[in-house]
């Protein structure tokens, strides 16, 4: 006997659609991982780049100024190199300079500042936060005048 078969089976179609939802979700549940991943270190990275710039910023204004009597560190928060005020806002997250509309920095959890004026040392903290990650950068200046 020889039968020609002419269509699928209702069980055929139903095996084929349950193994067709099965793959199409797992592609679904790892592109939206991907998409995940990809926006976590997109922030990440932000805040890094972010601390990076306020850091070498800071430094360079320090650096550029030839009378250390022209740095003044105001509280741990601030400190204003030749009449530029660098300071932490809280309620922001952000390093400002000079006042609240000019934001250098974002995502930063804390800024600190010490001053040892007999050993012309000044210490700059800038700590970053995204998320759960925390990003920390210090660096030490000793002045020459």
């Amino acid at each position: 006997m020889n039968k020609k078969f002419h269509g699928v089976t209702l069980i055929e179609l139903l095996v084929v659609m349950a193994i067709l939802g099965i793959v199409l979700s797992v592609i679904i549940a790892l592109y939206f991982a991907g998409v995940r991943s990809y926006i976590s270190t997109e922030n990440r990275i932000t805040a890094q780049q972010s601390a990076r710039f306020a850091m070498e910023y800071i430094v360079r204004e320090i650096r550029s100024v030839n009378d250390s009597t022209k740095i003044e560190v105001r509280d741990d928060k601030t400190i204003v190199v030749d009449g530029k005020r660098f300071y932490y806002s809280p309620n922001k997250k952000s390093l400002c300079l000079d006042d609240d509309s000019h934001e250098i920095a974002n995502y930063i959890e804390d800024f600190q500042v010490s001053y040892d004026q007999s050993k012309k040392i000044i210490k700059i903290t800038i700590i970053s936060k995204e998320g759960s990650d925390t990003y920390s950068l210090t660096s030490t200046l000793s002045l020459r005048r």
